[in-house]
């Protein structure tokens, strides 16, 4: 029920205090420095990346980006001479070689392994 009194009227008699509500009014200060968007902001650019991803995806699969239209592609088989084809010549088989010696003896004609050169100075510094 709505409580309809003049709060102005001295004969209205004052209102009961709440123990639990002891404020009746209180002020509240925010300080809004305007650096959080909620997050929105990240948000819309997350969307612009994956709109413009799946774009990208679907213009490079459709051919658009070579001409698509003017490529013609011939997969035809050439067609058959009609005739039979000569077999193909048998091969003979190669022939083995021998299997080197167990004991070979080196070679009369080796020769020494040259010296390795010197070990080469470092550039003069400059």
């Amino acid at each position: 029920m709505a409580d309809h009194r003049d709060p102005n009227d001295p004969s209205t008699p004052p209102r009961p205090v709440d123990p639990v509500h002891t404020h009746t009014r209180e002020t509240v200060v925010t300080n809004n420095t305007g650096s959080s968007g909620g997050g929105s902001g990240w948000f819309i650019a997350g969307l612009l990346v994956v709109v413009v991803a799946i774009a990208a995806f679907f213009y490079m699969n459709s051919g658009g980006g070579e001409g698509g239209a003017g490529v013609d592609v011939d997969v035809t088989a050439p067609a058959d001479s009609g005739g039979d084809a000569a077999p193909a010549p048998d091969a003979a088989p190669a022939e083995e070689a021998p299997a080197p010696a167990d004991d070979a003896a080196p070679a009369d004609d080796a020769a020494p392994a040259t010296e390795a050169p010197a070990d080469a100075e470092p550039a003069p510094a400059q």
